[in-house]
């Protein structure tokens, strides 16, 4: 990411929305500074599609509502590919306090992204620094720190310019470290599985009351099955005569010859 560490405003999230025609709709989101209020923002907004390497570079001028020191800056381009990303940086904030700030292109630096924590270190983390903190607090080799809020600061900044947190404090507390610390990984639990007792090929001899019920279910079944039998048998028999022929219902009378 790219950014100016003395700006007022810090960008930390970007929305992104296209249709099937090319058309993209963006909102970068920015942070106001601590205690301050912004009311004239102007900047440019870059597209840029780093497969074909073509750019498009528009103005923007805002008069922010100021609700909780948030800016949300709108954003709209045409026949955008769906490699493209956007970017944007400031060129004049004015504060309500009389203060302006300017800068460009040319004061840009270049940093890491913001780095993923574990859900566990995430958790640690909000729980002990606030529900804003979305990184550890950690410097780079040329000075420049960036915030348990995800905001870059430059070197020579003692607080941090978004949540005015004191940069000795957070680097101390909340250094990856430090936050390691506040997360320790919690040790397995040491529970024997009783299936382990038996080999993978055995299975545990049924109780005896177990076999008994068995025993008895098979011998109660055997009656019903004879029982069953000698009566089928008695129909049979009665149903037929000596012959060993069905009587039938019909009569047959014999004509005289």
């Amino acid at each position: 990411m790219r950014c100016d560490p003395t700006c007022p405003i810090f960008i930390y999230d970007t929305e992104i929305m296209r249709d099937d025609r090319g058309h993209a709709q963006a909102y970068l989101h920015a942070h106001g500074p601590a205690g301050a209020t912004a009311l004239l923002v102007e900047g440019i907004v870059r597209w840029h599609d780093p497969v074909s390497g073509a750019s498009t570079e528009n103005e923007f001028s805002l008069l922010p509502s100021n609700t909780g020191g948030r800016v949300t800056i709108p954003a709209s381009e045409s026949n955008v590919p769906e490699t493209a990303r956007i970017s944007a940086w400031f060129t004049r904030v004015e504060l309500a306090d009389g203060s302006i700030w300017t800068g460009g292109a040319e004061t840009l630096r270049q940093y890491p992204e913001i780095p993923a924590l574990s859900g566990r270190m995430a958790n640690a983390l909000c729980a002990a620094a606030g529900r804003d903190a979305v990184c550890c607090a950690w410097e780079i080799e040329t000075g420049d720190w960036q915030c348990v809020c995800g905001r870059w600061n430059d070197s020579t900044a003692e607080t941090c310019l978004h949540c005015a947190r004191d940069r000795s404090d957070i680097m101390e507390q909340f250094s990856p470290e430090a936050v390691e610390q506040l997360a320790p990984v919690s040790a397995p639990l040491d529970i024997e599985d009783p299936v382990t007792e038996f080999q993978p090929h055995e299975q545990p001899a049924p109780e005896k009351g177990v076999r008994m019920k068995r025993i008895l279910a098979a011998v109660f079944a055997a009656a019903v099955f004879a029982t069953l039998a000698l009566a089928v048998r008695a129909m049979r028999y009665e149903a037929y005569d000596s012959s060993g022929l069905m009587p039938t219902s019909q009569s047959v009378e014999q004509s005289d010859i």
